[in-house]
Order: C-alpha cells, then sequence, then structure tokens
C-alpha cells in the first residue's frame, strides 16, 4: 500500500508544480489510487460525482491530499491528510504515517453501512472495525498539539501519572478504544 501511495504522491506532485494543471488533471491518479485501495473488497467501478441517487449517501469530499468524510450529511470522522501542499512554491510533501489510517479509513467507511446484525461473528466485525479507527485517531490525537487536543491529552496524563507509570500512548490509545467500545454496546 505505501508504494500505491508513494506513486500517487510522486505524479500529482509533478502535476501542482505546473500552474496550468486544472482538478481534471488529478483524476486518473486519484482513481488509480482508490482502485488499488478497493482492490482488496473487489470494487468494480468507481463514479466521480456520481448523480445524486438515493440521496448519494455515503460520500466524502478531497481535494486530492486531504479526506473528509460525511454521512447523511454529518462528518463521519476526522479529516485525514495524506500530504500538504505549499501553493506558493507549488510543492507538495507528503505525509506517509497518514497512508495506513486513510486507508482504514475509506475501507471502512465504504463497507459501514446500517445492516441487520445476525450474529456475534458479524457484531464482532464491525466493533473490531470500529475499535481500531478510535485507537488510531486517539493516538493521532496524542502526538497532535491542539486545544481541541487538551482534554484527551490531559486524561493520558491523568492516566499516566496515578495509574500506570509507564503507560504508552499506543497502550493508552489501546485502553481508551476498548473502554468506548464497551461503554457503547
Amino acid at each position: 500500500m505505501y508504494n500505491l501511495f508513494t506513486n500517487y504522491i510522486q505524479s500529482i506532485s509533478t502535476k501542482f508544480s505546473h500552474r496550468e494543471t486544472s482538478e481534471m488533471g488529478y483524476r486518473t491518479d486519484f482513481e488509480i489510487l482508490l482502485k488499488g485501495i478497493f482492490e482488496s473488497i473487489n470494487v468494480k467501478r468507481i463514479d466521480h460525482d456520481a448523480k445524486a441517487i438515493q440521496g448519494n449517501k455515503p460520500d466524502f469530499v478531497t481535494d486530492y491530499v486531504e479526506f473528509r468524510f460525511y454521512r447523511n450529511g454529518l462528518r463521519y470522522d476526522e479529516p485525514i491528510k495524506i500530504a500538504n501542499y505549499d501553493i506558493k512554491d507549488r510543492t507538495i510533501t507528503p505525509i506517509s504515517k497518514n497512508y495506513e489510517h486513510v486507508t482504514k479509513t475509506l475501507l471502512d467507511f465504504t463497507q459501514s453501512q446500517k445492516e441487520p446484525i445476525r450474529s456475534g461473528k458479524h457484531l464482532s466485525k464491525i466493533m473490531g472495525g470500529r475499535a481500531q479507527r478510535i485507537r488510531d485517531n486517539v493516538r493521532q490525537f496524542l502526538v497532535t498539539q491542539s486545544d481541541k487536543n487538551a482534554e484527551l491529552v490531559r486524561l493520558y496524563e491523568t492516566f499516566k501519572k496515578l495509574l500506570v507509570h509507564d503507560l504508552t500512548t499506543d497502550a493508552f490509545a489501546d485502553m481508551y478504544c476498548l473502554w468506548f467500545i464497551c461503554c457503547s454496546l
């Protein structure tokens, strides 16, 4: 998967360096990226700007380096950037640590529909996917400096100080997502 993203970023970087490249110039590269990601779930067709059929939900919006997810008009997850761009210098800098996260989120997002749960195995698959997404988000929040993350960082520091002195951010993320999933059952 890493090579798929590396090739994608290299290709759009080359195009981005030319001011005359329009949005249409990135679509083929983007379609190749999506086909590579969705290969594991056997998606045969990808529509760009699909007509609104039954509300055309779920949906995601991208500028080709940042992904924003919406389901029924509501934000589904935090935006995920796979690169930063400098409009002045016409350069794109990859954020390779987010490649796996955006892949998992795209796969989970496109496969998670409200459907009846008829077995424990099916429930565990759904809850496992949600737990992984929560864990990955918590990990990301703990390494990103932001006022939005202050409460979560405070909670991590409190746990570390009072309960588990050698608590790592990864272990905290695992513990937090398990607690969250258990509370949601």
